[in-house]
């Protein structure tokens, strides 16, 4: 039942306001909601991404795998734009590394690679992870992505959320030569 006009036909003034801050509450939520937000891929460098600039060839590396894994590889979508997960596993804090610690890089690009879908065993990673623990299958990126792009978003995600060194990631994933910085 609605409730009765005041005098002259109108809505009493309180109604008035309250109807109108509630009307701007809702547009402003919709708004923000609905507005670009800065990515996690414009954000201020990390350290490692400030120490690549030493080396052009790590830091391009780098840079293509976080935007592949904030773009095209939609990775973000599932593990999250802090790798803290979602609808897929976390990979932040270190745990892309439990799963994948050093000298397990192949066996990361080849799970990227076929995803869970095509993946040939119950198991993945050094820890044996079940395939579909998380009850969401991971696609393959092979079809959607070139071997280099695999390897580099597989890179950051050791870097970004890791915490791996850039190089010793780049060498593991066997993507650049790692040769020792010069002495001295």
């Amino acid at each position: 039942m609605r409730k009765p006009l005041g005098p002259g036909g109108r809505r009493p003034f309180g109604v008035v306001i309250f109807g109108r801050v509630i009307l701007a509450t809702v547009i402003f939520a919709t708004v923000a909601a609905c507005s670009p937000a800065s990515s996690p891929a414009d954000t201020a460098p990390t350290q490692q991404t400030i120490d690549a600039a030493v080396d052009p060839e790590l830091a391009t590396l780098l840079g293509a795998g976080r935007e592949i894994y904030y773009g095209r590889g939609q990775c973000a979508v599932c593990h999250g734009d802090d790798g803290a997960g979602g609808s897929g596993p976390s990979v932040a804090d270190g745990a892309v590394l439990v799963t994948f610690p050093d000298g397990w890089c192949d066996e990361h690009i080849r799970l990227v690679a076929l995803g869970t879908t095509a993946w040939p065993d119950e198991t993945y990673g050094a820890n044996n992870t079940p395939v579909g623990a998380w009850g969401t299958a991971m696609p393959g990126m092979d079809p959607l992505l070139t071997e280099a792009e695999i390897a580099a978003v597989v890179v950051f995600d050791r870097v970004n959320f890791g915490g791996q060194d850039l190089a010793a990631a780049a060498a593991d994933c066997e993507v650049v030569d790692a040769a020792p910085a010069p002495a001295g």
